[in-house]
């Protein structure tokens, strides 16, 4: 697969929705910047959610949100197989790259349809259940070290999976639009620790920061932007809890924003978090976007005493700061010592130095290029 030419064409077939994918998104945006074209294909694409270059073709399976019922699903697979059939029969592809998909399905169609390229496996999720599909890629992309090695062994995989951490390409925003609640609070000069991803209670600690919110002075508020299409049960609960936990006034709940729109508020944060309770091993290895999308912004990160984070937290201090997500009263004294006069700079100067010494995207992105396409996939 060298020398490809600066129209060769990558295959991006999607059982479920981009939105759910800001790693793939910024995947397919390096690979454009460096001449390669796109087939993406999506059973529903919001082309204008999404800030793509103009070398890729979108194909939609259907205009309809992904099916929760058995019928819908074995429809979608067919239409998919259609869908895939008649992409393969107007374009020929060296490679296709993937993140969700039923792979021994997707083998067998790849081989009846006669597809010779090779198929890569975008592993974003730790979850042993998808072990038996990296066996039917020919590579395995996973977004943090330690994963690499549990897939090697726990999938019995041929090879190492290779490394790509979930760093973004962080566009410019000439004039992000700021909500209202967030520029007031912004000029109340509020300590704004920022939550933005899954609703959920139990994986992602809600209740426990909540409730250390409440044990802060007044200073101190949370904002929340949920992950796309949050269930609205989940967001009322937020509220109820606010006001049992004693956190009433110091909670705000800001609409979602699709990957990479979302960064344009990132940068107002004082303080980014992402707790996960320890309950797989997906969490524990947790691979969090949050880490890189915040220290881009100088804005430090508070994240679970978990091996992984309680090292760079050494390497990083103040910039990166670790706490048990179970522990109310460890989540409040960090967030307090954070706040403290003196502790945000060195703080924030920590997490400029994070990211400056790995959040380069393009390093770790060119090197699965070349080990696809050659050392001279850019030129």
């Amino acid at each position: 697969m060298n020398n490809p030419s600066k129209k060769a064409w990558i295959l991006v077939p999607q059982i479920r929705s981009l939105e759910y994918f800001p790693p793939l998104i910024t995947w397919i945006n390096f690979m454009c910047s460096k001449g390669f074209r796109f087939v993406l294909m999506s059973h529903k694409i919001d082309r204008n959610s999404y800030q793509f270059p103009d070398q890729i073709v979108f194909v939609e399976i259907t205009g309809q949100p992904y099916p929760l019922n058995l019928a819908g699903k074995i429809s979608i697979k067919i239409q998919a197989a259609i869908c895939l059939y008649k992409i393969l029969k107007q374009h020929s592809f060296e490679l296709i790259w993937v993140c969700v998909w039923d792979f021994k399905y997707l083998r067998t169609l790849l081989n009846h349809f006669g597809f010779k390229g090779k198929v890569v496996y975008q592993f974003l999720e730790l979850d042993p259940a998808n072990f038996p599909y990296c066996k039917y890629a020919n590579h395995i992309v996973v977004p943090e070290e330690n994963r690499a090695w549990l897939t090697y062994f726990m999938a019995k995989l041929p090879a190492k999976p290779w490394y790509l951490p979930n760093i973004p390409l962080v566009p410019n925003f000439p004039n992000p639009i700021i909500p209202e609640v967030l520029q007031t609070l912004v000029k109340e000069n509020r300590i704004i620790v920022f939550y933005s991803g899954l609703i959920d209670f139990h994986k992602r600690c809600l209740s426990e920061l909540i409730s250390a919110i409440g044990k802060l002075d007044e200073r101190y508020c949370l904002v929340i932007m949920p992950g796309r299409n949050p269930d609205t049960r989940l967001l009322e609960q937020i509220e109820k809890q606010t006001k049992s936990l004693g956190a009433e006034g110091k909670v705000f709940l800001l609409e979602s924003m699709p990957a990479p729109s979302h960064l344009s508020v990132f940068r107002y944060a004082s303080i980014g978090i992402g707790l996960y309770r320890p309950s797989s091993l997906n969490q524990v290895y947790a691979a969090p976007n949050r880490i890189y999308e915040f220290t881009a912004f100088d804005v430090p990160v508070v994240l679970p005493n978990f091996p992984q984070f309680v090292g760079l937290e050494n390497k990083y201090p103040y910039g990166i700061v670790t706490v048990d997500p179970e522990n109310i009263e460890d989540i409040t004294e960090k967030l307090h010592l954070l706040g403290q006069p003196g502790i945000m700079e060195k703080a924030r100067e920590s997490a400029t130095q994070y990211f400056s010494e790995n959040g380069h995207y393009e390093h770790f992105a060119s090197i699965i290029a070349k080990k696809l396409f050659g050392p001279h996939f850019d030129a």
